[in-house]
């Protein structure tokens, strides 16, 4: 398929989406002084956001195989008051408080479409599943069976099971909204805040001693989620001994479930059957 998409162009590009990438930044910074008898007063503030979405096709072909989404914000705002001696003051001195915020979220889905090896893989183990021979997975009969199947067009069967049913609509979606979708969330939210002083006093003509003192208080927060709508068949295949997770751990498409399925494979697969189906 992709060698086919080859151009002598080399500007060009054969793709699946409507690729594109967005990126909108806004900055505000102001400063206030106020001259006093006594001292000067300065008021700092200044705040940037940054807003972004991108989608890029991954295998960069016609083929729907592997997308990425992503959309962000982030914002970060900070503000200072500061006091401070007037410049002819003979014992400089200086003290305020700051305060700075950074919070932002953050979203990637990354989708598998019907032209992936992971959603292609996922339709093949529905239908061997759906073959196998009374629950045995592992036998020539089940092999048979899966070598008569056409993969193409299994999910068009009738009497899917309800897992196996909920495997096809999934890995079959041909659109970013109904591809398979693996999501990863960011969020964070920092603050941090401070007090801080200084002076420094002449005692001599050729020296100073200065003193000064800050404190803070910070704190971080962050929140990572993923998700994903797989439903997993291929698993089935690779923990045949019918954990509680698998979807032939009861009865399905007429097979008689897990107990039947791993008393059966010990004699279809030797005397080590019960202990590689569990």
């Amino acid at each position: 398929m992709a060698k086919g998409q080859i151009t002598s162009d080399k500007y060009s590009a054969n793709l699946s989406e409507d690729t594109f990438g967005r990126r909108e930044d806004t900055m505000f910074s102001a400063k206030y002084k106020s001259f006093r008898d006594d001292y000067d007063l300065t008021l700092l503030v200044s705040t940037n956001q940054n807003i972004g979405e991108e989608l890029k096709d991954f295998d960069s072909t016609a083929a729907k195989s592997f997308v990425q989404g992503s959309d962000q914000k982030t914002n970060q705002s900070s503000i200072e008051l500061r006091w401070n001696a007037k410049p002819e003051d003979e014992i400089q001195w200086v003290a305020g408080v700051y305060s700075f915020l950074d919070y932002g979220e953050r979203t990637d889905i990354f989708r598998t479409g019907p032209d992936s090896v992971f959603n292609q893989a996922a339709i093949a183990a529905s239908a061997y599943l759906h073959g196998a021979n009374n629950g045995i997975l592992h036998d020539n009969t089940s092999l048979t069976n899966f070598a008569g199947a056409n993969v193409a067009t299994f999910c068009n069967t009738a009497g899917l099971s309800a897992v196996i049913a909920a495997t096809c609509n999934v890995a079959t979606g041909s659109t970013t909204d109904t591809m398979v979708p693996a999501q990863l969330e960011l969020k964070i939210n920092n603050k941090s805040s401070a007090a801080f002083g200084q002076v420094t006093i002449p005692m001599a003509d050729q020296w100073n001693i200065t003193l000064g003192a800050r404190y803070t208080y910070d704190t971080k927060g962050m929140v990572y989620t993923t998700s994903s709508n797989s439903v997993g068949i291929p698993h089935s295949l690779i923990l045949p001994g019918c954990t509680p997770g698998t979807a032939n751990a009861t009865v399905q498409d007429g097979a008689p479930g897990c107990a039947a399925y791993a008393t059966a494979a010990a004699t279809a697969l030797g005397a080590d059957g019960v202990a590689y189906c569990r």
